[in-house]
């Protein structure tokens, strides 16, 4: 019996060695994966580690405290400290502004949400200098979903900021000195849309300032849907040069001046108008030329009637004494005959005189007669061969506009005459496209480049009158190849029938 029960107790134990064994192996086994698992885990550790600690963002963990509980170099370099220096302070040390804000709103909203998204902050380094840095970040919490830590990345956003704040300080200061200018200023893009204008601009439009952004400037001040006849502000898009000259709307007259815009590498960007209301100006102008007009007609007139009839009177009187004295006195009747010589002498000189106080007779086709005047003076004075050609009628109403014109192109050949050496001047007047355009070329030694944009007083007091009568002045010539002085008149100012 003993012999049996020692045998069932061999076998038992064999069996459960055999099963110990069974189970030590998978234990083994488990253990070899455990370590392997480990290993792999340890190695992604340490590349987190590596990354974590070299990357350029500055990270930090919070807890339920909003104490740090971990901080990368970056964080730890950005604020000046070490490692270990930073760990257990609050963020609320770190911060120059903003505390309450930061510990009752933005943290316990972090701890809720579990995210934290684009919060800016201004805080102070150990060294006491003052960044600002934005935070973002995502939140921790156990598989209960109670709260564990934070997890936050850090920009330094320092010169952003000054830059943005010197740029806002610039745009600021831009607005006050634009806003104190009484002159409409108006930045265009490319596509002549509006970018940016000043409070007068936006007043004269009836519309907010923020309003007039993208729109098209004919269409929000003359309600046009095309641009403006001879704006200059237009013809900067096609030249890509500066203009200058007025504009007739409403019954105002604009001066423009309209200047282009180019990008570091000269690429034409846009345009930028100043434009002013000089109808008052243009009024008071107005009213001097009409005084002038009106005393020199009656300058005029005073002569005619007054010193010519005294002149005639004498003519005919110094006539009468010749026949009584030449009977008599044969010498007395020669001096009688100089008097009355001298009397028709000065009634040529009256005649010019007059005719020199008004040039331009004061009807629609007037600048047709008095250019064509000056031709055949300009012809026989000084023998060189000047001709007007004016092929259809050109009517201007206006006596003021066609003095400036007529003026205009007096100067332009009395320039041609003295300085130029020419044999032939070509005066022209035509209607190209309903616009006005008066021309003077001479065949003379022309003009260089840099004399065209500004050649003395002449070419100043020319360009002064255009600009008066809102015309446009262009000045073109080449040494040797002579000289044209072109004036483009509005087609406002054409007659489109005479009186």
């Amino acid at each position: 019996m003993d012999r049996q029960t020692d045998k069932l107790t061999y076998q038992q134990l064999t069996r459960e060695l055999a099963d110990t064994r069974l189970r030590l192996a998978a234990l083994t086994q488990d253990f070899s994966r455990l370590n392997a698992a480990y290993k792999e885990l340890m190695a992604i550790e340490e590349r987190y580690r590596l990354m974590f600690e070299n990357v350029p963002l500055g990270y930090m963990s919070m807890d339920k405290n909003a104490r740090l509980i971990d901080a990368n170099q970056a964080f730890a370099d950005f604020f000046g400290y070490a490692i270990d220096e930073i760990i257990g302070k609050r963020f609320a040390d770190l911060l120059v502004e903003g505390v309450e804000y930061h510990l009752n709103v933005t943290f316990p909203e972090y701890v809720r949400t579990g995210k934290s998204k684009d919060l800016v902050w201004k805080v102070r380094k150990k060294d006491g200098s003052v960044a600002t840095i934005v935070t973002n970040g995502n939140a921790r919490y156990d598989e209960n979903g109670d709260f564990i830590q934070t997890h936050c990345m850090i920009l330094d956003v320092t010169e952003h900021r000054k830059a943005e704040e010197a740029l806002h300080k610039s745009e600021r200061e831009k607005a006050l000195i634009l806003g104190t200018m009484s002159e409409r200023v108006i930045y265009h893009d490319e596509h002549c849309r509006i970018v940016w204008a000043n409070h007068i601009a936006a007043e004269s439009a009836g519309m907010p300032l923020e309003q007039l952004s993208g729109k098209l400037c004919y269409e929000v001040y003359h309600g046009r849907k095309t641009p403006c006849e001879d704006c200059p502000a237009m013809m900067v898009y096609k030249t890509q040069k500066p203009r200058t000259g007025e504009v007739h709307v409403h019954g105002k007259v604009l001066e423009v001046v309209a200047n282009p815009v180019f990008d570091k590498d000269n690429h034409f960007i846009g345009m930028v108008q100043i434009s002013n209301d000089i109808t008052e100006r243009k009024q008071l102008e107005r009213e001097l030329l009409d005084i002038s007009s009106r005393e020199r007609k009656r300058i005029g007139h005073d002569l005619h009637d007054g010193v010519g009839q005294q002149l005639t009177g004498i003519s005919f009187l110094a006539t009468a004494l010749r026949k009584q004295l030449s009977a008599i006195t044969p010498d007395a009747a020669e001096t009688a005959d100089r008097i009355v010589e001298s009397t028709e002498k000065a009634k040529k000189l009256m005649r010019s005189i007059l005719n020199g106080l008004c040039l331009v007779a004061a009807e629609p086709q007037g600048l047709m007669e008095a250019l064509a005047t000056l031709a055949s003076g300009v012809s026989k004075l000084y023998r060189v061969d000047c001709t007007f050609s004016c092929e259809k009628p050109v009517l201007i109403d206006d006596i003021a506009d066609s003095t400036h014109l007529f003026y205009i192109a007096h100067e332009a050949v009395s320039n041609a005459v003295k300085h130029s050496g020419c044999s032939r001047i070509r005066i022209s007047l035509d209607c190209p496209r309903g616009a006005g355009r008066l021309t003077v070329r001479d065949n003379g030694a022309g003009l260089a480049p840099s004399q065209s944009t500004n050649n003395g007083m002449g070419l100043r007091i020319m360009r002064y009158r255009a600009v008066i009568i809102g015309a446009t002045f262009e000045v073109k010539g080449q040494p040797g190849k002579g000289t044209s002085i072109v004036c483009k008149i509005p087609s406002s100012k054409i007659c489109t029938k005479e009186h």
